[in-house]
Order: structure tokens, then sequence, then C-alpha cells
């Protein structure tokens, strides 16, 4: 039910308090209703997006390029997925190689979790050989917006927007009452059993590190805010292929489907084997290959190139056959490896207008990233060579010094993420804030490792794994 008045909630007893209206937030809340759990769910932005609401989500960047991050997320009904490009895939196994429960774990809600997301629960990956997988993606159009409706219909969800999270209080190891901000206006808020944020991967880590600034002896040593990650793409290499050779070699496109009777242009992606990764010391990773028309202005300039570093390809391939050839764009998005100077801090000068510290994202590349992709573009430019596919030329990037461009991946990970224990993690396997009894992070800011897969899924089967801890701990109370 939509709350209008938002003194209402404080005369409610609710269950579980949700902060964030995202994937996880709103995945959360809708499991607890089929739980029939009462719940209230507090988003702080508006229904829809405003440029006052955004200001709130303006900070500053350490390091290299990231963007700006006040538009790479939504403070909104819906969160970021308002202008999500809708990817989905599980992690892959060894991606939980660092978490504390293996994959099979959050497999069990991989179905309900693709319900939501309203995408098939198929998801493809194949050897290619033993260095390189055929993956495929899910594409959903799901925007956590449309499920407003059905909060509004529900009777175990109470909804209330532009009302911020701007305090809470810990009393014995337990969260005792809130302070919102609505309309500018201050609310103690103190009618819930457990508290939930599901804020986003940075907003997370900017309440919790609010909070360990407040309680500087109860969070004394949480490493809050450390081990940021992201997915940074760059374009790596490009080149031309010989169509027909590459669909005999690359049989599934970017969503699974085979590329035979496909059109001409198109994307498929391909990863690592497991095998690979522990041989050369990379990071898992998705390399896109984007398949195009050749343009004649780039056909002069490929036959020069082809005769003088190819000629044989060019004499006996090329030649006899190039009205098959396209070209080729390959683009890397790596995972980012877990650093704790990557991290995430409160500003000491900029606030914003409830006087809040902004963020202040530290970000840096690493070397195994560069790494990862140089080694991958030559095991491809091999492959092409060994199966007479076509021919690809490496971004001078690879093989020099310099830092390289990239666009952000927009997939904000880690900083609160899980763990065994306080001296390197934030939660539990239950996503429970380490010496604390009801109060619990959830979303990317809790993933210990990033993988290369886009996190949206891995959110999701995550709140579906909280819900079933939700409901049964409430049972025992």
């Amino acid at each position: 039910m939509i709350i209008e008045n938002i003194a209402e909630i404080t005369k409610k007893k609710y269950q579980v308090v949700i902060f964030g209206t995202g994937p996880a937030g709103t995945s959360l809340a809708l499991d607890l209703e089929k739980k029939k759990i009462k719940c209230l769910i507090i988003e702080s932005g508006k229904n829809i997006f405003s440029e006052e609401s955004q200001d709130f989500y303006k900070c500053q960047v350490v390091g290299d390029d990231y963007g700006d991050m006040s538009t790479t997320r939504l403070r909104q009904l819906g969160g970021t997925s308002e202008h999500w490009e809708g990817n989905c895939r599980p992690l892959d196994e060894h991606d939980f190689s660092k978490w504390n429960f293996k994959k099979k774990e959050l497999d069990q809600f991989l179905p309900e979790a693709c319900n939501i997301l309203n995408i098939k629960n198929k998801f493809y990956n194949k050897k290619i050989d033993n260095i390189l997988n055929n993956i495929s993606y899910q594409q959903s159009d799901v925007r956590f917006s449309q499920y407003y409706t059905k909060i509004n219909e529900s009777n175990y969800i109470d909804f209330v927007n532009n009302t911020s999270l701007f305090d809470i209080v810990i009393e014995n190891n337990a969260i005792t009452k809130s302070t919102l901000i609505h309309k500018g206006k201050k609310i103690n808020f103190e009618n819930a059993n457990l508290y939930i944020i599901a804020c986003g991967g940075i907003e997370n880590n900017r309440i919790m590190l609010h909070l360990k600034n407040k309680y500087k002896n109860f969070f004394s040593g949480y490493p809050i805010g450390h081990y940021y990650m992201d997915h940074p793409v760059s374009t790596v290499a490009k080149g031309l292929i010989e169509l027909n050779t590459f669909k005999k070699y690359f049989k599934f496109d970017k969503h699974g489907e085979s590329l035979i009777n496909k059109s001409d242009s198109f994307t498929c992606s391909v990863s690592p084997t497991y095998e690979f990764i522990n041989q050369e010391n990379i990071l898992n990773t998705e390399l896109m290959l984007s398949i195009n028309e050749l343009k004649k202005s780039q056909k002069t300039d490929l036959l020069k190139n082809l005769q003088l570093v190819a000629p044989h390809f060019f004499k006996n391939i090329f030649s006899k056959n190039s009205e098959s050839f396209k070209s080729i764009t390959i683009s890397c998005s790596p995972e980012q490896d877990s650093l704790k100077v990557n991290r995430i801090e409160l500003s000491k000068i900029d606030t914003d207008s409830f006087g809040m510290p902004r963020p202040v994202i530290y970000w840096k590349k690493s070397k195994k990233m560069k790494k990862t992709q140089k080694i991958l573009v030559e095991q491809i430019g091999k492959d092409f060579i060994r199966n007479n596919i076509g021919r690809i030329g490496a971004l001078d990037f690879l093989y020099n010094e310099d830092t390289y461009p990239n666009s952000p991946g927009i997939h904000h990970m880690g900083g609160t993420r899980i763990g065994k224990n306080s001296k390197n993690s934030v939660v539990n396997s239950d996503l429970k804030v380490h010496g604390l009894n009801n109060f619990y992070v959830c979303g990317s800011s809790v993933f210990k490792s990033s993988g290369h897969a886009n996190p949206t899924l891995t959110i999701v089967q995550l709140a579906l794994k909280l819900s079933r801890h939700i409901d049964q701990i409430l049972k025992t109370v």
C-alpha cells in the first residue's frame, strides 16, 4: 500500500523495514510478501527522475577516469535499474572461491530470480577449447518501478517515497530506531524488528561509513568502504573475419541463440576457462566480439595491412572471397581484482543539502586487468590465425605503461563485502552486519569478488536468500 501521510508509519509496527527500491530492495519485499511478512519499503527519491534528487548522488572520484557518478546511478523508484540495459547472467562457480558459501547455495534461488526479471533460466556456457568458453546472457525488460502497482495493491507491503535515511541509533548490539527526513522534516521511526539497507552499491557504503564515524569503537577494524570494484569496458582490438568460418567456430551469440540464419551484424561473447585463468594467473573476463559490415573507408587500409602482415592469408583466403569478410571489434569487460586500495570514503569538505558528507571514490585499474586483456586478445588472435578465421590488431595501450580509456561498467560492487568476521568483511553469509542482531545489507556492495557478469541477477538471488533467512528468524521470535 502506498502511504501518502508519513505520520502513518510511526503508528504501525513492521517486521521488516527496507531502505531502497532497486533490484535488491524490491525483490526482497516481494518475496517477503509471499511469506506474509509485514514490511515497509522506503525510497529516498521520487517515483520519477528529478534533477533535485539526483544532486544527492554527486561525488568525487580520485584516480582513473570513472565518469559522472551523478548520472550512472538513479535516486528514484526502481533505483538504477531504470537505465539498466537488462543483461543477465549468473556468476561462475570459480567466482565464489573467495565467498564464504558456494555457488550452489545461490543456484536454488535462480528460477525465482529469473521469474522476477522475466527471463529464461537458460545460460549457455560451453568450451570452445581449453582456453575459451562461448557464453550467453538473457535480456531482461524489467525495470523495478513497474512493480509500483503490485506494491500499492499489497496487504503486506507499505511504501513511502521522497524519504531519506538520516541516522540510525544502535543500542545493545541492535538498531533501536532511525531518523528519517521527509520533505525537509525529521521523523523518528522505531517500529521495526529488522532493518535492511538496499540503497545501491555506493549509497550502502555511504550509510555504513556514517555509522562507522558515529560508533567508532563498535566498528573499529571493519573494512567498510574498501575492496570497491566495477567492470570497466574497453575496446582492445579491431580487425576482420571471414563470416562463415567465424560462425563455425563461435556458434552462439550473446543470448544463446544460433548465429546461423542471423544477421551479418551481431555480437557474441567469450570468457576464459577456469583452467586458463589459473594457468596464466589472470582475471575472469567477458570479451564481446562485435561483427559488422566492412565500410568502404576501412577496406583500403585493411588491404594494405593484410598484404604486409599476412601475405599468405591475403593471397589464399581474402582475395578469393573478400565479400564474405566483415569487420570485428573486440571489447573487454574484465573482473576487477578485489584490492583494499580501491575504496569509498566520506568527504571531509563536501556535503549534500541534508549536511551529510558526500562519497569520495578512490578507483584505479590494476596491471593485472591489462595483463588479462592482453593475454586473451593474443589468444584470440592465435585462434583466428590457426583456423583461418581472420586477423586482428591489438590496440597500443596493451603494450605500453600508459593508463587506458574505459567506459564505467556502472556495476558498483564491494565495500560492505561478505565474509566470516569483521577483520576482512562487513556482513556474514546471511548478509547480517557483524556484531549486530537486526541489521542487514543487501545488494552489490556485499560482493567479495566481481566476476565478469552483470551483477543484477546475483543481487536478486541474494535478496531471495535473505528473504528465506528473515522468514526463519521471525519464526523464532
